[in-house]
């Protein structure tokens, strides 16, 4: 059994990890206040994502892959650009004003990497990559959809109800 490092796939999973380490450091400025998501479908999106960063990397025994050709290789490569680029937008709108989320970005933001994880096993026919990303873009999506929905409901509530006419 051998074991090696996709240099490709190191390089976007950096591209996709990179942002998520300056945020450690520059916290929002102002954060919003939220629940925190369920705690299955927070285990879930952590087993995803662990599974796609293990997967996308390192080739191990039966889980190898690689394109299927120079057309498939392609494909991934400009849509998974596209992808980071639109992430990466999102980011640095984030740090351009003034480290503030706006809830338009959440979505995307949840769903960019998570069609970055699926195209790749998609594209290498790596069945198990595959699982884990669809697992991770399903409880990603959940949780950060239910956390827009908790702001959304809250910057609702700020704003003056109207009164019915009578």
């Amino acid at each position: 059994m051998t074991i090696e490092i996709s240099l490709w796939s190191a390089v976007t999973l950096a591209a996709l990890l990179l942002p998520n380490l300056l945020y450690v450091f520059f916290k929002p400025v102002n954060p919003e206040k939220a629940e925190p998501p369920k705690p299955f479908f927070g285990w879930l999106e952590q087993l995803g994502r662990m599974g796609c960063i293990l997967l996308m990397c390192v080739n191990i025994g039966p889980f190898q892959f690689g394109f299927r050709g120079d057309a498939a290789f392609a494909i991934w490569l400009i849509a998974v650009a596209g992808c980071i680029a639109g992430y990466w937008g999102m980011w640095v709108w984030y740090f351009v004003n003034d480290r503030r989320f706006a809830l338009w970005s959440r979505m995307p933001m949840a769903i960019l990497p998570s069609v970055v994880f699926l195209l790749t096993g998609a594209l290498c026919l790596n069945v198990a990559l595959l699982l884990f990303a669809a697992v991770f873009a399903l409880a990603h999506c959940y949780n950060t959809y239910g956390t827009v929905r908790q702001l959304r409901k809250k910057e609702r509530g700020d704003t003056p109800k109207r009164k019915k006419k009578a």
